[in-house]
């Protein structure tokens, strides 16, 4: 009867040290995974930046009539392009919205634009 009841608790000690060893692993992939997603998001964030100041200077030497330009926060589209919206000259109803999108490569478009004074 002594030897059932040994088999028993090795059995359940075998199952806690295999969990706890899946646990381990992941957990370290978990790390892995959120570590190149923050990593991602910087590089896009840098990248919004930069966009934000090559716009301002675009729009500055191109158009006469453009006072204030404010950014908006930007989303990211589920294709994974950025939308980056603009308000120009203070103007927040949808007729004097601008919207560029980044794709991932870098390249920027005017997506939706409407009447620019």
């Amino acid at each position: 009867m002594g030897k059932p009841m040994k088999n028993h608790y090795e059995i359940w000690l075998l199952f806690f040290y295999v969990l706890i060893v899946i646990a381990i692993f992941g957990g370290i992939n978990l790390k892995k995974h959120y570590d190149k997603v923050q990593k991602a998001e910087q590089q896009r964030v840098a990248l919004v930046k930069k966009t934000q100041k090559a716009i301002v200077k675009d729009f500055a030497s191109q158009y006469a009539g453009v006072k204030t330009i404010k950014f908006d926060k930007y989303f990211i589209l589920p294709m994974g392009t950025v939308e980056l919206p603009i308000v120009v000259n203070g103007y927040t109803d949808h007729e004097h919205r601008i919207s560029y999108t980044i794709d991932d490569d870098g390249s920027v478009e005017m997506s939706d634009y409407s009447t620019i004074s």
